[in-house]
């Protein structure tokens, strides 16, 4: 299912934020974070690296910061990591 992906070295020692979609659409979580992660970029300019389906990797705790503000306005709960 889907197109292969390349390994990449995703460290999540950087921070990151878990999304937490529920059991709402089980099939296309994976495009959902990948739209948020669109939206960060669009807006403000963050670039994310995504390993999983519900996983966004930030290079930096500032934009940790100002995406954990941004995503309050989703209609989905997010946990912040900051290691």
């Amino acid at each position: 299912m889907g197109y292969p992906v390349p390994p990449m070295n995703i460290r999540l020692r950087d921070p990151y934020v878990i999304i937490d979609h529920g059991d709402r659409y089980l099939d296309i979580q994976d495009h959902l974070t990948h739209c948020v992660s669109i939206d960060l970029w669009c807006d403000l300019r963050i670039h994310t690296v995504q390993p999983c389906h519900n996983i966004l990797v930030f290079s930096q705790p500032r934009e940790l910061t100002l995406a954990s503000l941004y995503l309050t306005g989703y209609d989905f709960e997010f946990t912040a990591v900051e290691v």
